[in-house]
């Protein structure tokens, strides 16, 4: 199985480190950036499962860090992290199609239990579209088939 690419955005040396180390050793790969900006800049480069980003942060926040981000990688799952969340950043970040939003501080089995169900929920999805393809494939093709038999019959009918 692959390693899933999670992305960390927080202007916070410390709790950006700390993240990164926690992740690494559950076994992801992690790539940690400081702003908006930088995140932007590595989401273009490379293709990450999951983003991680602190909801308030000097330039840019989380919510505008997702915005944007939907325009390079719209299959990247954006999680939140921040001190003190409000019900309108909750309620952006809901319509914004946030799956979660962890709370700091924050044990390390949260921030794991958070991360470890978005990329479950992103994966059955993928796994549920990688399923259906082939049943409309199928579909698509006893169609046609049965268009060909009946345009076979009306010709045989038309030539007798």
């Amino acid at each position: 199985m692959k390693a899933e690419r999670i992305l960390i955005v927080d202007d916070e040396h410390l709790a950006r480190e700390m993240m990164r180390e926690i992740l690494n050793r559950e076994g992801y790969h992690v790539s940690a950036v400081g702003s908006a900006d930088e995140a932007l800049r590595q989401a273009e480069k490379e293709h990450f499962d999951l983003v991680l980003a602190d909801i308030f942060m000097p330039s840019k926040g989380g919510l505008e860090v997702v915005e944007e981000l939907r325009e390079v990688s719209p299959d990247t799952i954006p999680l939140l992290i921040g001190g003190y969340p409000n019900i309108e950043t909750a309620r952006a970040a809901l319509r914004m199609g946030v799956y979660d939003c962890i709370v700091k501080p924050f044990k390390r089995s949260e921030l794991c239990a958070a991360i470890a169900k978005a990329l479950r929920r992103k994966w059955l999805i993928q796994e549920t579209l990688r399923r259906r393809w082939p049943i409309r494939e199928a579909l698509h093709r006893k169609r046609f088939s049965e268009r060909d038999s009946l345009f076979k019959r009306l010709v045989e009918d038309l030539m007798n």
